[in-house]
């Protein structure tokens, strides 16, 4: 009876968030906070976009410009921010292996501090390709953040607080969209004379990031498995466990170096070629898309219309948005909350059955608004519902099991292959969908909804639930339940 009240005293001290692990938690996030910022500020203030475009052609003595070339020019523009996602998310591959994680966070925060300069002298420069540049070195600096952060938030995580803990990225993600909306109001920093404040503003959490890293200590797992280093290794896991017991997580991280040994020296290509991964990659890909294409822009920019059937001012729409976006953080702490009690799986499916179900009736009903105009505040209920669903699952889980399904010499690599798929539709989304929701109205939201539809699908068969897994269990689980499930349907279809 001891002995069984000594274990579960012994699990529950595991699941203690200790003062160090919060505090390693948050410090990285700040990297999450200046991605959400860039976001929100890149590509929403398009008015003032516009005018800096009109203004700099007008320099260049180009007559009579026609409007729909200046909006060419600002939607190449808002392209290249997740043009450069991509690309950053392929320089992340080769510094953390080599530089190690907190290395190559400082260095990420370094660009981050570089970009906000730039982004903040493009209006002095008064060139539009000079802002063009901006943008991209922007979404460079963002990539990084969006890929590296949740890969150092899962090797510092106990299995317990896993989903919890890369959940905080996704909080600090959606807090500085809040903080780019704030400052993006007109009596803020969102008029001509703010503008290079708002666009450089994000230099302030870099700093402050810089300053605190070297504080604190490198990825444990990085540490023994990559670096061979297991003293150094075990005094970390010591000082974020807050205990000097730590043999348990120190087996565990050499069981993982064993099983992974085909993995060694891994890159991406390597990664798409390995047979045994080649089920991980399609789930990623397939809940990747899946998050991008039941699109959280379509409900921002479907809330403009409503708005407007419910007689808010227009004026009023950045105000009543931002007003949102607290509603939206407390949605992420309550998935904090229950993520890893609940489980992926749950949140995944509940997030994606909600975000389609939603993006049904919402076609149907904003166009029935226009004669109905008691639809409106419904439909005001059914976007606040699909944005608050959509964090809960497809914006979280798809991300945290990226980092659960790789182990730690693939990681890396399946972290950039989720984040070139995860960029790659962003880029594709915002170069058509203002065309497309132009074309076909409020049946915008069909148009890509097969896509989540058929990730849900697949979710609901393939995906196994990890929460409370090691690295080295969600490995196993993976290698038996994909292929017992195409069994069992290969029997039930003959």
């Amino acid at each position: 009876m001891e002995t069984e009240n000594e274990t579960e005293e012994a699990t529950l001290k595991k699941r203690v968030l200790t003062r160090p692990l919060l505090l390693a938690t948050l410090v990285p996030c700040l990297g999450s906070m200046q991605y959400g910022y860039n976001i929100w500020v890149i590509n929403f203030p398009a008015v003032i976009m516009l005018d800096f475009y009109n203004g700099t052609t007008t320099d260049e003595n180009v007559v009579d410009v026609h409007q729909h070339l200046l909006w060419v020019l600002m939607m190449i523009a808002i392209a290249l921010f997740p043009f450069g996602g991509f690309v950053g998310t392929f320089l992340l591959g080769p510094l953390m292996d080599k530089c190690g994680r907190k290395r190559t966070l400082l260095l990420s925060n370094v660009l981050s501090l570089i970009s906000s300069v730039i982004l903040g002298c493009s209006k002095l420069v008064d060139a539009h390709e000079f802002s063009m540049f901006s943008r991209f070195v922007a979404g460079i600096c963002s990539g990084m953040f969006s890929s590296a952060v949740p890969i150092c938030l899962a090797e510092i995580s106990p299995k317990y607080l896993r989903g919890a803990i890369n959940t905080v990225a996704i909080l600090f993600l959606t807090l500085g969209i809040q903080l780019g909306q704030i400052f993006a109001l007109e009596e803020v920093l969102g008029n001509t004379k703010g503008f290079p404040i708002l666009m450089s503003f994000s230099m302030i959490l870099a700093l402050f990031d810089i300053f605190l890293l070297p504080l604190f200590p490198e990825s444990p797992r990085y540490l023994l498995i990559q670096k061979r280093n297991e003293e150094q290794a075990r005094e970390v896991l010591k000082k974020l466990r807050g205990q000097v017991d730590v043999e348990d997580e120190i087996e565990e991280l050499r069981l993982e170096d064993t099983a992974e040994r085909a993995e060694k020296n891994m890159n991406i290509f390597k990664l798409l070629c390995l047979r045994s991964l080649r089920w991980k990659l399609l789930s990623i890909f397939i809940l990747m898309i899946g998050q991008q294409f039941a699109d959280i822009n379509a409900a921002y920019l479907y809330a403009e219309k409503i708005y407007l059937a419910m007689g808010v001012q227009e004026h009023m729409f950045p105000y009543v948005g931002a007003g949102l976006a607290t509603i939206f953080l407390v949605v992420n702490m309550v998935t904090i909350y229950f993520i890893d009690s609940l489980g992926r799986r749950t949140l995944l499916l509940a997030g994606l059955s909600i975000c389609c179900a939603c993006a049904v009736v919402l076609s149907v009903s904003i166009k029935l608004q226009e004669t109905l105009t008691w639809l409106s505040y419904i439909n005001a209920g059914l976007v606040i519902t699909f944005v608050a669903a959509h964090i809960t699952g497809p914006t979280t889980v798809p991300n945290l099991l990226t980092t659960e399904f790789f182990l730690q010499s693939s990681r890396v690599s399946g972290v950039i292959f989720a984040g070139s798929v995860y960029w790659i539709c962003k880029f594709i989304i915002g170069l058509t969908y203002i065309t497309i929701r132009k074309k076909v109205g409020p049946y915008g939201f069909l148009v890509f909804l097969p896509i989540p539809f058929v990730a849900l699908v697949y979710s609901y068969k393939y995906i196994p639930e990890t929460k409370n897994k090691t690295f080295l269990d969600i490995r196993r689980l993976m290698a038996v339940h994909v292929p017992k499930k195409i069994l069992a349907r290969k029997q039930t279809n003959s």
